[in-house]
């Protein structure tokens, strides 16, 4: 072949990128050496077994159990000095799973503007996962409402257990998980599952202690500001709210504030009299700070505020904003560790987990 190079033993062709050349170097040059990947068949080789014996310890099957402590060590010091890490989609092939957990969220306009702590639910999940070698997935849904998020999920066998965001609760297809064999759990309890495994806040404890603090300091008109009750959590909040108040014999006031109007709704229901507001979702707290200013009211003195969840820019507020501080990244955690349990069958059948959260003492509530 005319320009070919000939190859002489003990040599590799490498192509230099530069000159767009063959390059010719010898084997025992350490720089450009390759190695050669460990196989199942190495390590069973090198520790006097079979490459069956080999994939029951690293697999730890169940049929493990059967070997003796001396081959289970030898084969695991052979894993360790040949250090052996199959490719992943050939473990999955022989073990009949994905190596894959799933996070579905349902998206909304609403949800991207008041969940900016996503990243922290997220973060929690992934810690638990990853050292337990699990890839993480995201899905992002926009089919609310329809069957084929979750059926199309349950299906495809690409995750081995998934995890559910908060899914609204007009979202009745929810309910088509029940009769697959896909293992979840919600990151959020959900009213159509209701016998289904969830991690969750505390969200009816939340409303009621935010509401009681504010009538122990002499507050009798108390606002629950809030954009959409469309999810399980903040209707929650808003049932803690109105517990709290008819134990007080106290009249409720729910503001509901559309896109255009929050500031003024704040400044009207500040001029029929009201004198403390909690937020039932914190992203609003600016807009109520800008209404109040609009009223010619201070804050603590006039209008006392309370949000559910602590934002960054909470404490650089003027004055700082008093709020709960919620545990978004256990929460992940916790549904994540429930559910590689459930995967590995050492879950304890249905779990149902209320997490606590921690009040902020900041300067937005008058002090009595």
């Amino acid at each position: 072949m005319v320009g070919a190079i000939p190859l002489t033993l003990g040599y590799d062709p490498v192509l230099d990128y530069n000159t767009n050349k063959l390059k010719r170097f010898n084997r025992g040059d350490e720089v450009l050496m390759a190695k050669k990947r460990t196989t199942l068949a190495d390590v069973a080789k090198f520790s006097g077994v079979s490459p069956a014996t080999v994939s029951l310890v690293y697999n730890n099957h169940p049929l493990g159990k059967r070997l003796s402590d001396e081959t289970v060590k030898k084969v695991r010091e052979a894993i360790a000095k040949l250090d052996y890490r199959p490719q992943q989609a050939a473990r999955n092939l022989a073990t009949g799973t994905t190596g894959n957990i799933g996070l579905l969220i349902p998206f909304s306009d609403e949800l991207s503007r008041e969940e900016p702590w996503l990243l922290e639910v997220m973060g929690g999940i992934i810690g638990v996962v990853s050292p337990h070698g699990y890839n993480f997935m995201l899905s992002i849904s926009a089919d609310s409402g329809s069957h084929v998020s979750y059926q199309n999920i349950a299906q495809s066998s690409q995750v081995d257990g998934l995890i559910l965001y908060s899914p609204e609760l007009r979202d009745l297809s929810i309910k088509s998980l029940e009769g697959t064999n896909l293992k979840f759990i919600l990151c959020g309890k959900n009213p159509h599952l209701p016998q289904a495994s969830f991690v969750d806040l505390d969200n009816v404890a939340l409303g009621y202690e935010a509401t009681a603090k504010f009538i122990t300091r002499g507050h009798s008109k108390i606002a629950f500001v809030h954009a959409s009750l469309e999810y399980q959590s903040y209707l929650e909040r808003y049932r803690g709210y109105r517990k709290a108040l008819e134990e007080a014999g106290l009249r409720e006031e729910l503001l509901l504030l559309g896109k255009n109007a929050f500031s003024e709704a704040i400044v009207e229901s500040i001029s029929r009299g009201t004198t403390a507001f909690f937020l039932a979702h914190a992203a609003a707290s600016p807009l109520v700070y800008e209404a109040a200013k609009k009223s010619g009211k201070k804050i603590p003195e006039d209008v006392s505020l309370l949000a559910a969840d602590d934002l960054p820019v909470a404490p650089f507020l003027t004055p700082p904003l008093s709020c709960f501080r919620l545990p978004h990244r256990m929460l992940g955690e916790c549904a994540a560790k429930n559910l590689l349990a459930n995967i590995s069958g050492e879950g304890q059948g249905e779990i149902q987990q209320l997490l606590d959260f921690a009040y902020v003492e900041r300067g937005s509530v008058a002090k009595t």
